[in-house]
C-alpha cells in the first residue's frame, strides 16, 4: 500500500473515532437544552403564582383589616439556602394580624 492509502484508512478510523466522541456530547447538550427551556417556563410560572398572590394578599388585607407586609429580599442571602433562586428576586409575604 502506497502512502495515500495508508493515509486514507487512517484519516476513516479518526474520523469515526471523533463521530464517537461527539454523539453522547450532543445527547448531552440536547438534554441541558430541554432542562433549561422547562426552568425557564417554571420561572415564568412562579413569578406569575407570586403576581397573583400578591394581589390576593392585598384584597385580603383591604378587605378584613389586616396589614400586609412585603419584603423583596435580595438573593445574595437566600443563595447559600437554595442555589436554583439565583441572580432573581425572590417575593415573600407574611400575613401580620
Amino acid at each position: 500500500m502506497n502512502f495515500r492509502e495508508n493515509f486514507k484508512k487512517h484519516m476513516k478510523k479518526c474520523d469515526r473515532y471523533i463521530a464517537d466522541l461527539h454523539k453522547p456530547h450532543a445527547s448531552r447538550y440536547v438534554s441541558v437544552e430541554k432542562v433549561q427551556k422547562t426552568l425557564t417556563e417554571r420561572q415564568r410560572d412562579l413569578e406569575i403564582k407570586t403576581q397573583q398572590l400578591e394581589i390576593k394578599y392585598r384584597e385580603i388585607s383591604s378587605k378584613h383589616g389586616y396589614a400586609v407586609l412585603i419584603v423583596t429580599a435580595d438573593v445574595d442571602e437566600f443563595e447559600a439556602v437554595s442555589p436554583r433562586i439565583g441572580r432573581h428576586r425572590s417575593r415573600c409575604f407574611y400575613l401580620i394580624y
